[in-house]
């Protein structure tokens, strides 16, 4: 009988074995129903059978083993039905660094049915997706470091804000979606996405000294906050962070770079004669102007811009 009180018939019933990532669960008095599209697994029925417990979320569902604690198999959901995969492998992987060997996230990975490996000693090719990432992290961070001119000692905010922009870019791997919307279920709210290394005013009311002191002060944005919900914002004259909730945005001005005077830019002063430009087989550019009217030292001197954002 199912939920509408309809009765459904049974042509067989009979054992069979739920292959999950790690573990064999076979599965007693399994009732064929030609009529039903779909496997549905009882909860009921697994639970008396087993010593195994369902935690739901709204994402997913975990079975576990309530005497040892571990996971058995992790399903998702689908609409409105929590469905499971069989053969679901999910492994971390790993160099032999101690940033992952700690026992609280080695537990973590237990828990959450996620084999371990780690890399062979000497061979990094075994960990490429992890090095690859790094080097893509390093790339934009530094990237966004040069073209605003922030000063390097602030690569740590930079490294921050460009993961924390990875984390919520869509994926082709994971179908155009985020990380975020991916482990969330939910679709990624942009409007608390900022220009790195634009002019920004926060507000300082809270901090302010005495009544006549500013209630803001031109910074300069570098990062989300970390454990707060709130930007990290560099005052330059005195080389305060300040971290704040209500902030300004004028993403348009960039002051580090004016003040910098362009950085990015590298300007080189060659001085070449016609023999130059015969070695190198390049025709002296032509000009409209008259080069008897030039001082002797613009005739010879040539001027160079290299913007280094585009190359």
């Amino acid at each position: 009988m199912v939920g509408n009180g309809h009765k459904l018939k049974i042509t067989h019933i009979g054992d069979t074995v739920l292959h999950t990532d790690k573990n064999s669960v076979k599965l007693k008095n399994v009732l064929v129903v030609p009529e039903i599209k779909k496997n549905l697994l009882s909860v009921s029925q697994l639970t008396t059978d087993f010593p195994y417990m369902f935690e739901f979320t709204a994402n997913d569902f975990v079975i576990k083993n309530k005497e040892t604690g571990k996971v058995i198999t992790i399903g998702s959901r689908n609409g409105g039905l929590y469905s499971l995969e069989p053969n679901q492998n999910m492994t971390f992987y790993s160099s032999r660094g101690g940033e992952f060997g700690s026992k609280e996230f080695q537990e973590y990975l237990l828990n959450h049915g996620i084999k371990s490996q780690k890399s062979c000693l000497g061979t990094p090719q075994q960990n490429g997706v992890a090095k690859r990432k790094h080097k893509n992290i390093t790339e934009l961070g530094l990237t966004m470091l040069f073209h605003v001119g922030v000063p390097k000692r602030y690569w740590a905010e930079a490294f921050s804000t460009t993961t924390w922009l990875i984390n919520r870019l869509p994926s082709a791997i994971l179908a155009m979606k985020s990380p975020i919307e991916k482990l969330t279920g939910k679709k990624l709210d942009s409007s608390s996405l900022r220009v790195f290394g634009s002019r920004c005013f926060p507000c300082l009311r809270r901090i302010t000294q005495n009544k006549f002191d500013p209630k803001s002060l031109p910074c300069v944005f570098l990062a989300y906050g970390e454990f707060y919900k709130g930007s990290r914002c560099f005052h330059p004259p005195t080389g305060k962070v300040y971290l704040s909730r209500d902030v300004v945005f004028d993403e348009k001005t960039f002051s580090l770079h004016k003040a910098s005077g362009g950085q990015h830019l590298i300007k080189t002063t060659l001085d070449l004669t016609s023999k130059d430009f015969e070695a190198t087989n390049i025709s002296a550019p032509q000009h409209d102007f008259d080069q008897d009217t030039m001082a002797p030292e613009q005739k010879t001197e040539v001027s160079h811009e290299f913007d280094l954002t585009s190359i």
